[in-house]
């Protein structure tokens, strides 16, 4: 179960980290939306201010996936950030919600170690 948690953390990590790093570097730019309601919630967030915030989240957690040590208090941490992804895709931009929903699972994957959930209950 360690190497599917391993496997796991290292799947959800690059993401994290690739696309949550390119709000701030750029190093490509964004496809162009359809102007669809969940396109314009993503450029109401870039306006506000808050996908800075959401940005680094990404990209702080998926450093932390990746430290064996902070694996699954950051997995755990980033649970609720990928639920939001998920019912965001479901409910405004079905065409990425499979993508959130590997996502969720992967996060759960590399969240699931019994002796660390035990020692946090």
């Amino acid at each position: 179960m360690k190497k599917v948690q391993l496997i796991a953390a290292i799947l959800l990590a690059l993401p994290l980290i690739i696309f949550g790093g390119n709000y701030f570097v750029q190093l490509f730019p964004l496809p162009p939306g359809d102007s669809g309601i969940g396109d314009q919630l993503l450029q109401m967030m870039r306006d506000g201010g808050l996908m800075r915030y959401v940005a680094f989240a990404h990209v702080f957690l998926g450093v932390l996936l990746l430290i064996p040590k902070t694996r699954t208090v950051a997995a755990l941490l980033h649970i609720p950030i990928t639920m939001g992804m998920v019912c965001f895709h479901i409910a405004m931009l079905p065409a990425g919600t499979a993508m959130a929903a590997i996502m969720l699972l992967l996060n759960v994957l590399a969240a699931w170690d019994k002796d660390k959930l035990k020692a946090l209950l």
